[in-house]
This record gives C-alpha cells, sequence and structure tokens, in this order.
C-alpha cells in the first residue's frame, strides 16, 4: 500500500510539472536577416510543434548551446556562441570570458554557410553582440559580415548586413540562466 502511494504521488507531480503552460507562444525564438547576392533575406522561427505525452510543445528550427564557455586550460575560459540556424554554422569565439556589447571581433573561420548543396567556409569578416534592453522580447543582436569562399575555392560570396536576434522564448528555454550575463557593457 505504502508503495502505490509513493507511486502515485510521483505520478501526480510529474503530471502536474508537465501541464505547465508554455511561455511567449506569441513570439519568435529568433529572427534572421540578411544581404546576399544584392538580394535581402529574412527569417523568423515560431518554432514548430512537437507532441509530447501529456501537452503538445513548441521547439526552435535553429540548434547549439548558445552561449557557452570554451575552457583553455584549468583557470582560463573565453566565451563563446555555437549556434546553427539556416543554413548557417556559427562558432564564434571572444578572446577573454565574455563578449563585449557593441565591440568588433574577427570571424576568421568561424562561420560555414550552406546555400543550394554548396559548402562555404568564411575567409574574413567581424561579428559583434549588443545586449538589448529596449525591447523586453529581443535579448541579444548578433551582427555579422562576412567574405565566404566555396569549400572548393570556385566561388566567393559575401554576406553583408547580417542580423540574429536572439529573443526570449530562445535564451529562456535553451540557455542556462547564468550564462545571461555573458555580454557586458562597453566601458
Amino acid at each position: 500500500m505504502h508503495n502505490k502511494f509513493i507511486i502515485f504521488t510521483v505520478l501526480a507531480a510529474a503530471l502536474m510539472c508537465s501541464c505547465e503552460k508554455e511561455k511567449y507562444t506569441d513570439e519568435t525564438f529568433y529572427r534572421l536577416e540578411y544581404t546576399l547576392g544584392g538580394d535581402r533575406f529574412f527569417f523568423e522561427d515560431y518554432g514548430r510543434t512537437r507532441n509530447g505525452l501529456f501537452r503538445n510543445s513548441s521547439v526552435s528550427n535553429a540548434s547549439g548551446q548558445g552561449f557557452i564557455f570554451r575552457p583553455v586550460n584549468d583557470t582560463v575560459r573565453l566565451a563563446g556562441f555555437s549556434f546553427n540556424v539556416q543554413g548557417f554554422r556559427l562558432e564564434l569565439s571572444s578572446d577573454s570570458a565574455f563578449f563585449f556589447d557593441g565591440h568588433k571581433y574577427d570571424l576568421s573561420k568561424s562561420i560555414e554557410f550552406q546555400d543550394e548543396g554548396k559548402a562555404y567556409i568564411c575567409t574574413q569578416g567581424d561579428f559583434s553582440f549588443k545586449r538589448l534592453t529596449e525591447n523586453v522580447r529581443d535579448r541579444y543582436l548578433l551582427s555579422f559580415n562576412a567574405e565566404l569562399m566555396s569549400k572548393d575555392s570556385t566561388e566567393t560570396i559575401q554576406v553583408r548586413d547580417a542580423f540574429l536576434t536572439l529573443c526570449r522564448r530562445y535564451t529562456e528555454k535553451y540557455t542556462d540562466a547564468k550564462l545571461d550575463s555573458m555580454i557586458l557593457y562597453e566601458k
């Protein structure tokens, strides 16, 4: 009898936790826009529905850890950003434990891009993060420009005025709250 009570209590607690209503369902996970070959591209991700045992939930079409720390050795760690979205694979690093708001960083080979089955790697470019405070929904803005070369070295393309806005729906669902402060304001 005692075991049945424990099992019933655990099942009831699991059911109550799984019934928590998903937040920000009318908002995007992220927005991405960029210019490629003179054309402007714009994407918004409202997620796709995933069927659960007790309820359905939305998951982002993007993948990656977002803000992370990259350990160098036992005492040093660098800020990083890992994100895959709409053909872009971003593996960005800072030269310190934080990204500084508005500071431009060198891209080096931190971006890969797939377009119509063709793969490109970054040959040069820059990126910067900005912490957004004027709009509660939008948390971070990643801006970047990149020159990309096809992996077979036959073609070069330029991505200009690229903006990836990470919204609270993505950052609160997929990133660790402690990493929320990885962007410091410039002094």
